[in-house]
């Protein structure tokens, strides 16, 4: 008698087969031939719900290092402004011109 093969007879193709299903590319059909269908669905519900977390908190991970990242960047150029700004000040306090620029 020969087995019968479904995706879900080891740990490896239940994980590939929830993971088609997740991205749009499996179907439910197959869950005709799961022996226990209420089981089946909770961890599908809970495979899905758990990927989500994760893509969301890589998401979340990324964008605080490129905000980390142009804050670093702001603060050189708040920095250099700054400088901009002092040497501009002393330079038209010796001269005894107003800061203001005329064309």
């Amino acid at each position: 008698e020969e087995k019968e093969c479904t995706p879900y007879n080891s740990f490896k193709s239940t994980v590939l087969a929830l993971f088609k299903i997740s991205v749009g590319l499996g179907s439910l059909e197959t869950t005709k031939r799961v022996t226990n269908p209420t089981l089946y669905f909770v961890l599908l519900v809970l495979y899905i719900i758990l990927t989500i977390r994760l893509l969301l908190s890589i998401l979340i991970a990324l964008m605080g290092e490129s905000v980390s990242e142009i804050s670093k960047e702001s603060e050189k150029i708040r920095k250099l402004q700054q400088t901009c700004y002092a040497s501009d000040t002393t330079e038209s306090r010796s001269t005894g011109t107003s800061s203001a620029r005329s064309d």
